[in-house]
């Protein structure tokens, strides 16, 4: 029997590889002949660069940024080829840096800016960003990094707008005179596993905002399509209704406005890339999963689009999850045969987490029993 493990991070607690490799360890303890391959798979979100890297696509490197609180960091990157880098927003934006005490209202991608500038100034011959949008801890639709590249956001008393959400509906004019030019003459390929709008209630701020400490989801949200304004009056065009430009604290809007950007499915497009297809045609079993899956994983998550490939070759599907409480008839409909959950019997989260390897492993040895019916 052979088998191909593909399973998404668990945010918090194990990246794609440690959880593939336990899965695989298990299934090997219960039949050492089975063939698995392991490919560290991720869709734009948590283990982008790790998914690049880990396959041998790509050299992991070092740049000087700043956090979402400008705070002095070494943020990672992949190099792809000479004209190609891999980034992630969260690198320099992530959802981990915020604090309590400075709270969402301050944090700002002012640093990821700072990145990209060092990336092209590091390596000269890129002409092509791959962005994974996910995890970010960002709601100030990308403003920062514009800072950050030179361009001018000022109230109308002539004065710069503070980075962060507090001055943000102050925005009277927008100057993209001295937008960094050896950044914005780049190409950028934005991966994303949502396709929210910009605003609204579907939109960055009421979908994501209070998980990154947004207080006031109204106020934020009208300073937000306020910028939207002042961007359309600008350029002439309106992206706000764009699917997937809720990504990353609305960064896309930006990105749209002034780069040359494009949104892609971060599933489809890794998928595609690290081959998963030609894979699966080889193996009788395809076993993905992620940390959580609920009905809204059967549109467009990489588990359900790693199935729904997989089911062209008609490979039967298991999905390894660390939680599957909210699992619904709509992921099975979606291409996926069987989903067990890590956990065994009553675990607090602090258990489930501490214990991701050991539960992943016991797991692989289910898999195994379960074929073997």
């Amino acid at each position: 029997m052979k088998a191909l493990i593909a399973i998404d991070s668990f945010k918090g607690s194990a990246t794609s590889r440690m959880v593939n490799q336990a899965v695989a360890a298990g299934m090997k303890k219960l039949d050492p002949a089975i063939e698995v391959e392991i490919v560290s798979v991720a869709d734009g979100g948590e283990g982008t660069l790790a998914a690049f890297h880990e396959n041998g696509l790509g050299e992991l490197l070092e740049a000087p940024a700043a956090d979402l609180y400008n705070q002095p960091i070494t943020a990672n990157y992949v190099l792809l080829d000479q004209e190609t880098a891999v980034v992630e927003v969260a690198e320099a934006a992530g959802i981990h840096f915020l604090t309590e005490e400075r709270g969402a209202c301050e944090a700002s991608s002012f640093g990821f800016g700072q990145l990209l500038k060092t990336i092209v100034d590091q390596q000269p011959a890129v002409q092509h960003f791959i962005v994974g949008l996910g995890g970010s801890g960002i709601n100030d639709a990308g403003i920062g990094m514009l800072q950050a590249l030179g361009v001018s956001l000022k109230k109308a008393d002539g004065t710069e707008i503070v980075p962060g959400l507090a001055e943000i509906a102050q925005i009277a004019t927008i100057d993209a005179s001295q937008l960094n030019q050896q950044v914005a003459n780049k190409k950028f390929t934005l991966l994303t596993d949502v396709e929210n709008p910009f605003a609204g209630k579907a939109g960055a701020t009421y979908t994501f905002g209070r998980q990154k400490g947004v207080k006031d989801l109204a106020a934020v949200d009208a300073a937000l399509q306020h910028y939207n304004q002042k961007l359309a009056e600008l350029t002439g065009v309106d992206y706000a209704q764009q699917a997937g430009t809720g990504a990353a604290g609305g960064i896309g809007l930006s990105f749209l406005s002034f780069f040359q950007a494009t949104y892609v499915s971060g599933a489809s497009y890794m998928i595609e890339l690290l081959g998963l297809q030609e894979k699966m045609q080889q193996v009788d079993v395809v076993i993905t999963g992620e940390g959580k899956m609920d009905r809204q994983s059967a549109y467009g998550k990489l588990p359900t689009v790693i199935a729904q490939k997989a089911k062209l070759s008609k490979k039967t599907v298991i999905a390894l999850v660390g939680d599957a409480s909210e699992v619904s008839e709509e992921n099975y409909q979606a291409g996926i045969d069987l989903v067990l959950s890590l956990p065994r019997g009553p675990l607090s989260l602090a258990d489930s987490i501490s214990r991701t390897e050991e539960l992943a492993k016991l797991a692989g040895s289910d898999i195994m029993r379960i074929l073997s019916i």
